[in-house]
């Protein structure tokens, strides 16, 4: 699975190769991370739910189920327990709420979303309900059921033209030929807000001199307002992972690797 900020692998066997940088964890470690993941625990946005969709979704393109489906099935229903004992509601300021306040969105406004990969596709699709329009444009990728899908940058600046907002859903830094061509065609609209999910910060960068632009620490600011009061329920919910971990950890776990 493979969102702006990250990159997770679910194995029976330890990779011979890793990322650079990366975390590895094996049996009852990896069953405890994936259900930390699963329950928002790891995210920028503690107790956000979109997270689940994503891991639900990237088990849905999966084409090799059976190895892990009792595995990623019992995954499912702790996260599910996780969520409605402990976390019921306190994702409501997630990643798509923040968004929809931070750009003051409206009922008649636009909005384009660029990466159409399981991130951006969900959060489209979360702001949808309260857009006149939502689309998305990526490299390459199949069609969303839900929202009109472009492919391919060609008509790149046209679509950002179009649309009131703008969400930039891909990492930051990966294609710098496509940044610039986002970065210049922003400079010629006066309207409408630009926010990158590719990176906490932009300090020092082009992208931070750009007009209404904002970052994911922008995001993250609304968070931070409700974080004491969430603080309690997300010690109570990770004490409960740790407990579901302890009485999951036997041999249908025990070679299980996560990256």
């Amino acid at each position: 699975m493979e969102t702006c900020l990250r990159f997770v692998a679910l194995s029976r066997k330890l990779p011979t190769k890793f990322y650079m940088g990366a975390e590895v964890y094996q049996g009852a470690a990896a069953y405890q991370f994936m259900l930390e993941l699963a329950c928002g625990l790891h995210s920028k946005i503690q107790g956000e739910s979109e997270i689940f969709g994503q891991i639900k979704q990237a088990w849905k393109e999966y084409p090799e189920k059976k190895s892990l489906d009792a595995l990623m099935q019992q995954l499912f229903a702790d996260t599910k327990r996780v969520r409605t004992e402990f976390l019921q509601g306190i994702g409501g300021q997630s990643y798509s709420g923040a968004t929809q306040k931070l750009l003051g969105l409206k009922k008649d406004q636009s909005v384009l979303v660029i990466g159409a990969g399981q991130f951006g596709a969900m959060l489209a699709t979360k702001l949808l309900p309260n857009a006149a329009h939502v689309t998305l444009i990526n490299r390459s990728s199949k069609k969303h059921p839900l929202l009109e899908t472009v492919i391919g940058w060609e008509s790149l600046e046209e679509e950002m033209h179009a649309a009131d907002h703008v969400l930039v859903c891909i990492p930051a830094g990966q294609d710098l030929k496509l940044d610039t061509r986002i970065q210049t065609a922003w400079k010629k609209k006066h309207t409408g807000r630009l926010i990158h999910f590719g990176k906490m910060h932009f300090n020092d960068t082009a992208w931070n001199d750009l007009p209404h632009f904002l970052s994911l620490a922008d995001v993250m600011a609304l968070q931070n307002i409700q974080g004491k009061a969430k603080a309690p329920r997300i010690a109570q919910a990770q004490a409960a992972i740790e407990q579901l971990t302890q009485e999951r950890a036997n041999a249908k776990i025990s070679t299980l690797t996560t990256v």
